[in-house]
């Protein structure tokens, strides 16, 4: 293994290992793989030159971001110090993973199977990691699910960091299901374990989502009957759960207080997950009215809802404190749409667009059912694998056109 193919290996298991020390310094989450990245960066000034760095479409797209995001915090009036984490942190993790994947070029192949591997691993371990729950011996955060079972975190951060990484790989060994041999089938059974074991009702409605956008560009009539039958059985499933079904009930009702502020009443007896979605879409809604092209900029969400939800909540006779997902607003969608108005929503449409338009390509599969469950529920920007999966379909899809070019160009 040679030193360019290491620090690939370190960089995706940076993508489900994300220990951290928290407030480092007292100023910002120091993870353990920003080393790991700074070798990177170090290794990409020798090899592939500081022009090449600054000078690409990704950092001049982010450079651009960062600009307006600037404007846009003079705008709000917003403490600066909350941009400049975030704007620092865009160039180093993004960065990184560009000289990453812009080592290898067009050459997946080493990535996915070092990815694929990792996930694998991390599924496996679910096994006795949950016969040492049933056992009493609780080696991770004892969460019960149901049945007796336990949600499990293998070596991930949340159980649902680990169904959303999981997904990813699920969906490319199904897409390559007709070419398997019997140990990677043996595989997608273990990662259909991982997956059920992290009960995240999030990963599984993602999943359903992007089965119904992928029947859009199949045309196999039986392919769509079959994975409507396995949508409804799952939604079914799911929906059956009393879990979820309260869920589903207190989001109904306290988004009929939209946009306001609910009561404490509605507040106390509010799921925590449909209370915390509701606070962060009134937050950004906010945002988006006083400036809807570009929202507040990279880092604003935290310091608004700080304005719009927590402080007013306090003035109140019965003061209600909420600090749910304050920093990532517990959506990637919503965030995204928060910090960077109707541009970043046009972004993840055009995201999504893409995803649907590339018509082959597991590697573009992969990408396309993370993304789906990363706009759900996660709302980080430079952890648990967003830039890995953004470059890995850039790249399939900079692929394609480059083999469509070279037979065009045949004679």
């Amino acid at each position: 293994m040679n030193f360019k193919t290491l620090l690939m290996w370190c960089m995706l298991i940076s993508v489900f290992f994300t220990a951290s020390i928290k407030n480092a310094f007292g100023l910002f989450d120091f993870y353990w793989f920003y080393v790991v990245y700074l070798i990177v960066w170090l290794r990409g000034f020798y090899v592939v030159g500081f022009k090449k760095i600054i000078f690409n479409v990704f950092s001049i797209s982010l450079g651009a971001i960062i600009l307006l995001s600037v404007l846009n915090f003079f705008l709000f009036n917003y403490p600066i110090f909350d941009l400049s984490k975030q704007a620092i942190g865009f160039i180093f993790c993004g960065l990184a993973w560009w000289l990453t994947m812009y080592e290898f070029q067009h050459d997946f192949k080493p990535i996915i199977k070092a990815y694929l591997g990792i996930a694998l691993v991390a599924a496996v371990l679910c096994i006795p990691e949950q016969l040492l729950h049933i056992n009493n011996l609780h080696i991770t955060p004892k969460k019960g699910a149901f049945m007796g079972l336990y949600r499990c975190y293998s070596f991930c951060e949340e159980p649902f960091y680990l169904a959303m990484l999981l997904a990813p790989a699920l969906v490319w060994y199904l897409q390559q299901w007709s070419v398997l041999n019997k140990y990677q089938k043996i595989a997608v059974f273990f990662l259909l374990n991982g997956l059920f074991m992290t009960f995240s009702g999030a990963a599984w409605i993602g999943i359903l989502v992007y089965g119904i956008l992928v029947m859009f560009k199949k045309s196999s009539l039986v392919y769509k009957a079959l994975l409507m039958i396995i949508i409804t059985l799952m939604s079914f499933l799911i929906g059956s759960y009393h879990g979820t079904q309260k869920r589903i009930s207190d989001t109904v009702e306290i988004f009929k207080s939209f946009p306001h502020l609910p009561s404490y009443q509605q507040l106390i007896k509010t799921n925590s997950s449909s209370r915390s979605i509701y606070l962060h879409t009134i937050t950004a809604w906010e945002q988006t009215k006083k400036n809807p092209i570009t929202g507040g900029g990279l880092g604003s969400h935290q310091e608004a809802y700080r304005r719009v939800v927590i402080e007013p909540l306090n003035k109140r006779i019965k003061p209600f404190s909420v600090h749910l997902n304050a920093a990532d607003a517990a959506s990637g969608l919503i965030r995204w749409i928060s910090e960077m108005g109707l541009l970043g929503g046009g972004l993840i449409v055009l995201l999504l667009v893409q995803l649907l338009y590339i018509k082959r390509g597991a590697n573009n599969e992969a990408a396309g059912s993370y993304w789906i469950i990363h706009l759900i529920h996660g709302g980080n920007y430079f952890i648990h694998g967003s830039f890995f999966f953004l470059f890995l379909n850039f790249r399939t899809w900079r692929l394609i056109q480059l083999n469509r070019s070279n037979k065009e160009s045949k004679p």
